[in-house]
């Protein structure tokens, strides 16, 4: 579940002092991950803009949660955190903030008593000037390569992208503030912006990479078995082994930021253009978080030798079919 409530604590080192007139100086931010954007890192939690108990992105859309007071850019999987994806500073400044002790462990396993309020994790804190700063959490542990006092320019590296602090999936939780208030980078006046054009924050040449993301199927893949989405989260089934006496071939995704009324078709093709297997469904909820799979058995002969190709494609209930999200794998078998 990506509805985990984050309270960045522990971490921040608070400027005070700063005018009115400082802080309408414009900030200009990257990407915080070297990742390239939707195709191996996505967002996936917005700035929860609604005042009460329920949540709202800068849309009007569904995709944050209660109090979430930041952006989150995930990674596909925990084989990619261990790999290694650098967090990387969005804007020139002075680091006034470190922590990269903490254990990479999903606060499901710990539970949140065990954080001892130090919901961020490990990770930076880099003041920018003008009343500005940027906070960035749930580093990996000990990875961490700046220090207090340090200066850094857009694009250095700080870290690398982690599971400490109060989360359940890798990814790199950014926080913007303005003097002693937090903003949302999508929308700098923190204004419901359904319809219309906010004021953002990112840097021009990012702001098309970054447009609003509903309905991502950000990874998919092959395995051998019945699908179990905690493998696959974990990486699990990278470079599984398939031959003509596979028992079964089983495609499976996992999206972000599902919608009410999306509806998402899943189809494998054998190399002869065959469907071996198809499924077609609308989602009946919003969902934060979606793993669905289809499959077949092993025929009595054997699986063709050839390309398998599998495709899934997610149409937003919202928009015309021009806005189609769709991942392809294939799978050799010789």
């Amino acid at each position: 579940m990506l509805n985990h409530r984050i309270m960045e604590l522990g971490l921040l080192m608070f400027l005070t002092g700063t005018s009115e007139q400082t802080l309408d100086t414009p900030l200009e931010l990257d990407i915080p991950l070297d990742c390239n954007i939707n195709q191996n890192c996505w967002v996936v939690n917005y700035f929860d803009q609604d005042p009460s108990d329920k949540a709202a992105d800068y849309r009007c859309g569904p995709h944050s949660y209660d109090t979430h007071a930041g952006t989150d850019f995930a990674i596909p999987d925990l084989a990619a955190m261990r790999e290694g994806v650098s967090v990387v500073a969005s804007a020139s400044g002075t680091v006034v903030g470190v922590r990269s002790h903490m254990q990479d462990i999903s606060v499901a396993e710990i539970g949140r008593s065990a954080l001892k309020g130090l919901d961020c994790g490990n990770g930076v804190s880099i003041d920018h000037g003008n009343g500005w700063r940027t906070q960035y959490c749930h580093m990996r542990r000990d990875s961490i390569v700046v220090k207090t006092g340090d200066r850094v320019d857009t694009g250095d590296k700080l870290g690398l992208v982690g599971l400490s602090g109060n989360t359940v999936f890798p990814h790199v939780h950014l926080s913007v503030f303005r003097g002693d208030n937090k903003v949302d980078p999508y929308s700098v006046n923190g204004e419901l912006s359904c319809t219309g054009t906010p004021e953002f924050l990112w840097a021009s040449h990012v702001k098309s990479d970054l447009k609003y993301m509903p309905a991502v199927p950000y990874i998919a893949g092959f395995t051998a078995e019945r699908a179990d989405s905690k493998k696959a989260r974990n990486g699990s089934y990278h470079d599984k082994i398939f031959d003509v006496d596979t028992p079964v071939i089983t495609f499976w995704v996992d999206h972000y930021n599902l919608r009410k009324g999306d509806k998402l078709t899943m189809s494998i093709l054998a190399p002869n253009g065959e469907v071996i297997s198809e499924n077609t469904n609308t989602m009946d909820e919003n969902k934060a978080r979606w793993f669905q799979f289809i499959g077949r058995r092993k025929p009595k002969s054997g699986w063709p030798r050839g390309t398998y190709m599998a495709e899934v494609k997610v149409y937003p209930f919202d928009q015309d079919s021009s806005a189609v999200r769709r991942k392809v794998v294939t799978l050799e078998i010789e």
